[in-house]
């Protein structure tokens, strides 16, 4: 079973009690984490919509994994996608934004050498209000979103919508 580092956050700031994508990947890496794990698993969001944005945190974990002699193990991105609801302010979309940009998304990360895992956020859009709520590519009601179609066509799936 592979051992994969704990989803980081890409967080650009440390303070708050937050710790920033480079201060905690650099402190893992500190710590002696290289040949424990076969995988450095980070959330690349599109907080603003912005593919520069997201390079940059690549970057980021990329620059970090290599300066530790570790550039052959792989990245997992184990949350990735777009709200429609809740509270995120930045990167709120309408559904067929999020068909686009999740499916978008997914061919650069799969086209990505060094990605080895790619996760959407919520299959299943939780109930209530907050932080989590809009990234389901699946409504509460079970009838899919434009993003579960779109990435179950991508992936191959033989699977077709009911619209």
């Amino acid at each position: 079973m592979p051992v994969i580092l704990g989803g980081i956050s890409n967080l650009s700031v440390t303070g708050n009690g937050n710790i920033s994508l480079h201060d905690f990947l650099q402190a893992v890496y500190a710590n002696g984490a290289k040949g424990y794990m076969d995988g450095v698993s980070f959330h690349p969001y599109p907080a603003s919509l912005n593919e520069e944005e997201i390079q940059q945190n690549f970057d980021i974990v990329r620059s970090i994994r290599s300066a530790n002699g570790d550039s052959g193990t792989p990245l997992w991105l184990t949350e990735y996608g777009t709200t429609t609801t809740g509270t995120v302010a930045r990167g709120k979309v309408t559904e067929d934004k999020q068909a686009w940009w999740d499916t978008h998304l997914y061919w650069w990360f799969h086209d990505m050498p060094d990605v080895a895992g790619i996760f959407v956020h919520t299959l299943v859009e939780p109930s209530g209000i907050g932080r989590e709520v809009g990234f389901g590519v699946i409504r509460q009601t079970l009838i899919p979103k434009p993003a579960f179609c779109r990435l179950a066509d991508a992936r191959g799936s033989t699977y077709r919508c009911p619209f």
